[in-house]
């Protein structure tokens, strides 16, 4: 070892504290994995709260409009993105809403299975469910910091 070295490693032959790695990269390089851009739609799954308020923020940007109309629009993709994101649970054969059997025998054109957001429901439920999935979605944007009306 140097008398260089020497000064800046202890006994034991470790770096000192605050001394540096001269050995090391240098000053200002960045790491090799690039820092995540936020509201990046690639890893959408990842995503912050933050991540969420700079994607209705780009939305509100990119919409024409009034504010309103710019607000609405942005709304509406955070809400159709959250919904494809949260797809619905759903046993097999079963409703996603009610829960009873899709498979009715002799059933009418309101028993009949219809399929949405990824699940099957009875046709009378799909108001309901369509509904209860709505209300989820405005309330999980809500607790993101996303409000459902802001002018």
């Amino acid at each position: 070892m140097t008398h260089v070295e020497q000064a800046e490693r202890d006994a034991h032959g470790r770096w000192r504290r605050g001394s540096g790695n001269p050995a090391g990269r240098p000053r200002g390089t960045k790491n090799r994995r690039p820092r995540r851009r936020p509201g990046d739609r690639e890893r959408v799954a990842e995503w912050t709260e933050h991540d969420w308020r700079v994607f209705y923020r780009r939305m509100f940007q990119d919409a024409d409009g009034g504010p309103a109309q710019k607000h609405g629009a942005a709304w509406a993709e955070c809400t159709g993105l959250w919904l494809l994101l949260n797809l619905p649970s759903q046993r097999p054969g079963l409703c996603a809403y009610c829960g009873k059997t899709l498979d009715v025998p002799l059933s009418s054109m309101n028993g009949a299975p219809i399929r949405i957001d990824g699940a099957w429901v009875h046709w009378t439920c799909l108001p309901w469910f369509s509904r209860a999935r709505w209300d989820t979605a405005k309330m999980a944007l809500q607790r993101l910091g996303i409000p459902e009306q802001a002018f």
